[in-house]
């Protein structure tokens, strides 16, 4: 027996044909779909090549080796979860991995970088930090290149009184969560009483971005409409959430169950919406 070529094209292969004839002279090729054509192979073979002995050989050959590469399956995609808050990474890791996405935390990757959220808009704010997360995770993945990517949000509260303040500088409107309600509540009085009206109409934002280190890919908003009373009630929650009555209820955020609140919050609700977006781009 002889190996009369190796490595092959098509081209030599449709020229060697001229070669096999009815003698059927033996030969040996190597190409990508070889393993597809195991049954060819002698008992004795151990190696991924393909023996062509006849005519019927070589036809079978040339009708595998014009067809299209068999399609390699698609790695699962690597996502960084840009937050400490551990009910955020529980809720969006669940998400992650129903849609086949690998989950990855601060943790995993030694911390969380410092990212100046000096945006005008929740979306950008999001999208800034989900950005620079991105590119952080990509550097602790260089075999995966740029195909890393991350998510990032950015919430808070808008008052219609106070033209949607203290929006993006909810987390920084005073010192701590006790000063920032009393500054609230200052101000939206000092509104309306300028305006000759009561408007305590508000809503909670939250918007979460997903991004590689190139760019925005997709951001995600949701939002919860209710007003704001004036004297604190509750002790769940946090934030400005003892003010804060949301529409069809009667108990403030800070009142409600943790379960109650996830059920409506303004970043479920954006998750919601990340959720049917990742399920409908890995299907």
């Amino acid at each position: 027996m002889k190996k009369l070529f190796a490595d092959t094209d098509l081209l030599k292969l449709q020229f060697q044909k001229s070669l096999l004839g009815s003698g059927g002279i033996p030969a040996f090729i190597r190409n990508e779909n070889a393993a597809m054509l195991r049954y060819l192979l002698p008992l004795q073979e151990t190696t991924p090549e393909l023996w062509i002995a006849n005519d019927e050989d070589l036809e079978k050959a040339l009708a595998l080796l014009n067809a299209p590469p068999v399609a390699e399956k698609t790695p699962e995609p690597r996502i960084f979860i840009g937050t400490k808050n551990k009910h955020k990474i529980s809720e969006i890791s669940a998400i992650l991995r129903g849609c086949g996405a690998e989950a990855i935390i601060p943790d995993d990757l030694g911390g969380l970088p410092d990212v100046e959220e000096d945006g005008h808009s929740f979306e950008e704010n999001a999208s800034k930090k989900a950005i620079a997360f991105a590119k952080f995770a990509a550097a602790k993945f260089p075999e995966q290149g740029r195909g890393v990517m991350a998510i990032a949000d950015d919430s808070g509260l808008e008052a219609d009184a106070l033209f949607g303040a203290p929006g993006v500088h909810s987390s920084r409107y005073a010192e701590d969560d006790l000063r920032r309600i009393a500054k609230l509540l200052t101000e939206i009085g000092r509104a309306n009483k300028r305006s000759g009206e009561e408007n305590r109409r508000a809503r909670f934002v939250s918007v979460v971005a997903l991004a590689s280190p190139d760019g925005v890919e997709a951001c995600f908003r949701g939002e919860v409409n209710g007003i704001i009373i004036e004297t604190p009630r509750g002790s769940n929650g946090f934030g400005y959430d003892p003010v804060f009555v949301p529409d069809g209820f009667s108990l403030t955020f800070a009142e409600l169950s943790s379960t109650e609140k996830n059920k409506i919050s303004h970043r479920s609700r954006a998750l919601a919406k990340l959720d049917q977006y990742m399920r409908t781009k890995h299907d």
